[in-house]
């Protein structure tokens, strides 16, 4: 029996079985080149993914910087590459609600046509819909409200967010397209009693033109009246008296 000859034959194997091709147990060289070999895929390996992290981390801005900024080309570009529509900025705000309150109807069109969750909400509970019905952002609120956002849910509506500011157009927009009159901020206050306490006239005039009843108690037993009196808002109070309110 040639035990060299068996010896120079033997292979190296791992623990599960895998042979090396050129490692042989009686072949010290070539394990020196193939711990070599396996040490620069090692290094190689490393820096492929240091350059990917900093290639992902370099999108991350740039995607961010183009909801804020309305650029809808590169957004759309880097959705394309496979960005996810969701992604959240530094601040935790997904990027359609940025791109709702920054006004950018382009990058919004953007974000729904790569299946962005329509209905995501921030810390505060807002959606995007909210966040553009508070700045009065008609063009953006139709793109949402035809991809599906909700505007009837529990505590505050984009209806409410709209009679704050008094955004006409969108109110008529959102109750035309369902919004709830009967739903009430957390503190029970109805669209009407937010539009006078914003000392927005004419929203007032608009929502009780739409049936909302003037008088309507908060949780406190406050009515819009009472609000309009206590701020002096003596156009506004002269609307009420002549649409029914009472003390």
């Amino acid at each position: 029996m040639n035990t060299n000859s068996m010896h120079g034959a033997a292979s190296w194997s791992t623990p599960y079985g895998h042979s090396w091709p050129g490692w042989n147990v009686g072949d010290q060289s070539g394990r020196k080149d193939g711990w070599t070999r396996v040490g620069l895929l090692i290094l190689f390996s490393a820096l492929v993914v240091t350059a990917a992290g900093q290639v992902r981390a370099d999108a991350y801005e740039e995607f961010n910087r183009a909801i804020a900024t309305d650029d809808a080309r590169t957004a759309t570009r880097l959705l394309e590459r496979g960005m996810d529509p969701n992604t959240v900025n530094e601040k935790g705000e997904p990027a359609l609600m940025t791109a709702a309150r920054e006004g950018s109807p382009t990058v919004v069109k953007a974000l729904i046509q790569a299946r962005v969750k329509v209905n995501a909400k921030n810390g505060y509970g807002d959606t995007a819909i909210m966040i553009a019905a508070l700045n009065g952002n008609l063009a953006v609120i139709k793109l949402l409200r035809e991809a599906g956002a909700e505007i009837n849910h529990a505590g505050w509506t984009p209806l409410q967010y709209a009679a704050i500011n008094g955004h006409n157009a969108v109110i008529e927009y959102l109750i035309s397209t369902g919004a709830d009159l009967a739903l009430t901020a957390p503190n029970g206050a109805t669209p009407l009693m937010l539009a006078v306490l914003s000392n927005k006239a004419e929203t007032v005039k608009l929502l009780i033109s739409y049936g909302f009843d003037v008088g309507t108690r908060n949780d406190k037993g406050e009515t819009a009246l009472a609000w309009a009196r206590r701020k002096e808002y003596k156009e506004i109070e002269e609307i009420l008296r002549r649409a029914g309110a009472q003390e």
